[in-house]
């Protein structure tokens, strides 16, 4: 009978994980990844805030306008004040707006009138301001055909940023274009 000689090899085990230095090496690279990414997301976002914030006031003006047309009545957008119940003066509009229907024709919110849209503050840092118009630069109204009262432009801003300006023309088209220039 032959005889077997036993051999006894000894098997490698498989190893799993990092070295320490292939994890100081990831580590490096993440850290240098965030630091490049992470200013670039925020004026991603802060970009992103001035589009939305243009994109609502643009829905609002359309809003107002088709509603004007469709009921044949004149419909107000104007500055909210800090309850969302009355009109405000200024030209500051980051605290929001009203759109309404102006039923009895004066110029201003008054109980019994229907809200057709309102729109909340603005985030921080945002301003939007209004310039033009023959009622104000608080308010602007649509005509059942159609037009505004006069030609208004809002801007929407960040300190730093390019911003972008909401133009309402006597026709009562809206346009939205980048800024020229830094806010």
């Amino acid at each position: 009978m032959p005889r077997y000689r036993s051999t006894f090899r000894r098997r490698h085990a498989t190893q799993f994980g990092f070295t320490i230095i292939e994890l100081m090496i990831t580590v490096a690279i993440l850290a240098i990844m965030i630091g490049v990414g992470a200013p670039a997301l925020r004026d991603f976002v802060i970009r992103s805030r001035l589009v939305t914030q243009a994109s609502d006031l643009t829905v609002a003006l359309q809003t107002a306008r088709s509603e004007a047309n469709r009921r044949s009545q004149r419909v107000m957008v104007c500055k909210a004040s800090s309850t969302y119940s009355a009109c405000a003066t200024g030209t500051d509009w980051g605290a929001g707006w009203i759109v309404f229907v102006d039923s009895d024709r004066n110029g201003s919110f008054t109980t019994g009138e229907e809200i057709l849209r309102v729109h909340q503050a603005s985030p921080t840092n945002i301003t939007i301001t209004m310039a033009g118009g023959g009622s104000g630069s608080d308010r602007l109204y649509y005509r059942p055909t159609g037009p505004v009262d006069s030609a208004h432009t809002f801007t929407v801003c960040q300190t730093g940023y390019m911003g972008r300006v909401v133009t309402v023309g006597v026709t009562g088209r809206t346009s939205v274009a980048a800024t020229t220039s830094v806010c």
